[in-house]
């Protein structure tokens, strides 16, 4: 029984890790909003990203990020939302999920992509590069916090369901049965190369500040 849980916890925190390419649940017509369009565009380490865009009314464009083990679609309805008040958005599907190429790392690879995101959402002609933020629920909250940090052209964030940070979330999240879970899915943490404290959320979102930033969680 012991073998049994720790394998479970183990397998439960590696599948994280594990590309799950698949087509975006939702055709471009069930979004419903006029103009939006599938684009890709490439990072500089070769990694071809897949998503869509609708270009703003306004000016200001918002990207859209998703969760572990999710894609693109799954952020209809802020999509929908967005558009309507006018602003442009695109949202993609992470490395290693939907329809992108790469492989999942809750890291460099993600601060990447999203780097490269805002690269060739400046460059496009309705849009107003001084004008852009962004959306992230749980992995994508996760790394637009790391990369907001950095990067002063994401002007405002919303950030819903994300780990302050993972190592701690892990341990809550596995608390049953304590280090019988625990340790397992810590392990799993390490052989997919997850580097826990490298740009932890919780410790480097002041950095954001004095642009507006806004929490959600429950």
């Amino acid at each position: 029984y012991p073998a049994l849980v720790a394998f479970r916890a183990y397998r439960d925190e590696r599948r994280c890790f594990i590309p799950v390419r698949h087509k975006p649940r939702l055709s471009l017509a069930e979004f419903a909003i006029p103009g939006l369009h599938d684009v890709s565009f490439t990072t500089p380490a070769g990694t071809t990203l897949r998503g869509v865009f609708a270009p703003p009314h306004n000016g200001a464009t918002v990207i859209l990020t998703h969760g572990s083990l999710g894609e693109h679609s799954d952020l209809m309805p802020e999509a929908r939302l967005l558009h309507g008040a006018g602003f442009g958005v695109l949202a993609f599907d992470w490395p290693g999920h939907g329809q992108s190429d790469g492989g999942i790392e809750w890291g460099a690879g993600e601060r990447l992509a999203l780097t490269s995101a805002l690269g060739w959402l400046s460059a496009q002609p309705e849009v107003d590069a001084a004008r852009i933020g962004a959306f992230g629920f749980s992995m994508g909250g996760h790394t637009v916090t790391q990369v907001a940090a950095q990067d002063p052209r994401l002007r405002a964030v919303a950030i819903a369901s994300a780990p302050p940070d993972p190592l701690v979330h892990l341990h809550w999240e596995y608390r049953h049965l304590g280090l019988l879970r625990r340790w397992p899915a810590r392990l799993a943490l390490v052989v997919s190369g997850m580097k826990t404290d490298e740009q932890v959320p919780e410790q480097v979102i002041g950095q954001i500040a004095p642009r507006p930033v806004l929490l959600v969680a429950g």
